[in-house]
């Protein structure tokens, strides 16, 4: 599919909309399948670069902030965190002097050097997914998706609370 089409056809309105929602929606799925594939020479899928990206030297996290940081559901970082474990790429330490419960994620030695590696190669292949767009370009798109995720939390924000206000006995939303 060429990406102009939905673009160049699109009216104003609803329209242009969803056209730039299935431009973003195909952009998303690009980006991810070359950026899967680029991990598989490192024997890591996407969400297990993501722990190892967000366990940068020293720095510890629990499940839950782990969770939070690769958009993951706790439940299936549970089994991410295992696979690592086992691999020998993470460890799992209760907090001395904190709540038994809580358990952090620490990088092992070869888990930190498997994050220098990939990571920097990481870092030049995302770059490099993006040289066909101009310095100017690409800082333009960043604004837009940067106001454009700015303007989904107030409009997620705004909807869970005419959701609430709708559950209130007595008031209507508005």
């Amino acid at each position: 599919m060429d990406p102009q089409a939905g673009v160049a056809s699109a009216g104003t309105g609803r329209e242009r909309s969803v056209a730039v929602h299935q431009l973003l929606g195909q952009a998303f799925l690009m980006l991810d399948d070359r950026i899967r594939q680029y991990l598989r020479q490192y024997g890591l899928t996407l969400p297990e670069f993501s722990v190892l990206w967000h366990l940068d030297d020293g720095r510890s996290l629990t499940l839950t902030e782990l969770s939070r940081r690769t958009i993951c559901e706790k439940s299936a970082m549970t089994r991410i965190v295992d696979r690592l474990e086992a691999r020998g790429l993470v460890r799992r330490e209760r907090t001395p002097g904190q709540d038994r419960r809580r358990i952090e994620v620490h990088l092992t030695p070869a888990g930190r050097r498997l994050r220098q590696v990939a990571g920097a190669a990481y870092l030049a292949f995302v770059a490099g997914l993006y040289r066909g767009l101009a310095p100017e370009d690409l800082a333009a798109l960043e604004r837009l998706l940067s106001r454009l995720c700015a303007s989904l939390e107030v409009g997620a924000a705004h909807q869970a609370a005419d959701h609430l206000v709708g559950m209130v006995p007595g008031r209507e939303r508005g």
